[in-house]
C-alpha cells in the first residue's frame, strides 16, 4: 500500500477510535503509527544502498521490489499480542493507539500487497532469510536483478 493510502486509511480509522473512545491520545498515536510504521522501510533501503538518501530512488527501489533483504521489523504479527498485552496491563492510551495503529497498518497492507501471508510473521521472514523473492510475491518484470 502507497504511503498516501496509509496517511487515508489512517485517518479514518483513527476518527473511528476517537468515536469510540474519545481519546485524543489513542486516535492521534493510532493515527500516526498507521503510516509511521512504514519507516522500517528506510532501514532495509539503507541496508541495501548504504549512505543513500534519495526519496524517489527509496520509493521506486521499494515499489519494484529491488531491496536485497527485507527485515521490516515493524511490520510483524508477532508484536500485536505482545502490545496488546503491555496495553491491558499499562492501561497507557499511547500504546493501545500504537496497538491500534500497527493492527491497521498491517491489515491494509495484508490486503493490498503482494506479499506471502505467512510473510507478515518476522520469525517466517528470519526462516526466509529475508530474500526479498521468499517474501513478497515479487511480479515477474522485476524478478531479475536487485540493483538500480
Amino acid at each position: 500500500m502507497r504511503l498516501y493510502q496509509h496517511v487515508v486509511a489512517s485517518g479514518f480509522v483513527s476518527g473511528v477510535v476517537y468515536g469510540v473512545t474519545r481519546s485524543p491520545t489513542i486516535a492521534a498515536v493510532c493515527f500516526f503509527t498507521g503510516f509511521l510504521v512504514d519507516l522500517d522501510h528506510l532501514l532495509d533501503y539503507w541496508m541495501s544502498y548504504p549512505l543513500r538518501f534519495d526519496l524517489p530512488h527509496f520509493f521506486k527501489t521499494c515499489e519494484e521490489y529491488k531491496l536485497v533483504k527485507v527485515h521490516l521489523w515493524l511490520h510483524s504479527l508477532e508484536l500485536l499480542p505482545i502490545l496488546a498485552l503491555i496495553t491491558w496491563f499499562t492501561r497507557s492510551a499511547a500504546i493501545a493507539g500504537f496497538t491500534i495503529g500497527l493492527a491497521q497498518h498491517l491489515l491494509f497492507d495484508y490486503l493490498a500487497n503482494r506479499i506471502y501471508p505467512e510473510s507478515y510473521f518476522v520469525l517466517y521472514r528470519w526462516g526466509m532469510g529475508f530474500v526479498n523473492e521468499k517474501v513478497f510475491d515479487v511480479p515477474e518484470e522485476f524478478r531479475n536483478g536487485h540493483r538500480s
